[in-house]
């Protein structure tokens, strides 16, 4: 990543980061992803912030967050991209993991929030509508496996647009009006994949 974000014309580093972006959507799709995708996914709608830069200006706090209840797991990360050792306890190895991502987004010339240029009061007066939309999001999941079901069942084969629009159309009715603003088109895409 580092190479491929300062040498654009490196183009094995683009071609594996075309590789990792791949591997990434494979493994959400037979998954699910966390708090920074959540928290992430209304920063977007309501501030505009691209969902990818959004991720990584959340990574540390929402990374810290999780840390001391997933030592094990992070640990296995830390080992994994070797930052930590195998005689690291897990918590050192999970801190080892977290300073390595941090790192990464700084040599990433990541912008806070704050520099990005989102003011701290407007961001504090939408942290309940972020709340809301991210449950909302989540309790869509089902419905949306029952609508691509019927859309399957109602269009059948080789109209994959028009079933994606009959199933966006029908999520986006389920949507309270004062909230659709903050509902973008990638948030429901994200939805329909994670129904499936």
């Amino acid at each position: 990543l580092p190479v491929a974000f300062r040498e654009e014309k490196k183009e094995e580093a683009r071609e594996q980061m075309c590789l990792a972006a791949l591997e990434e959507g494979i493994a959400f799709n037979n998954s699910s992803v966390t708090l920074i995708h959540g928290m992430s996914r209304p920063i977007g709608a309501l501030f505009h912030v691209a969902h990818g830069l959004s991720n990584a200006m959340l990574m540390k706090e929402c990374l810290s967050f999780a840390l001391e209840g997933a030592y094990d797991r992070f640990a296995d990360l830390g080992r994994a991209i070797g930052v930590a050792t195998p005689e690291d306890s897990d918590q050192a190895a999970s801190e080892k993991f977290l300073d390595a991502v941090v790192a990464l987004t700084e040599e990433l010339e990541t912008p806070t929030l704050a520099e990005f240029g989102i003011d701290k009061e407007k961001f504090f007066e939408v942290i309940e509508k972020m709340a809301y939309v991210t449950r909302l999001l989540q309790n869509l999941i089902p419905i949306a496996l029952v609508l691509v079901t019927d859309a399957e069942i109602n269009y059948g084969g080789g109209t994959g647009k028009l079933k994606r629009s009959y199933v966006m159309d029908e999520l986006y009715k389920r949507i309270p009006d004062e909230y659709k603003k903050y509902i973008t088109e990638d948030n429901m895409d994200a939805i329909i994949n994670e129904a499936l």
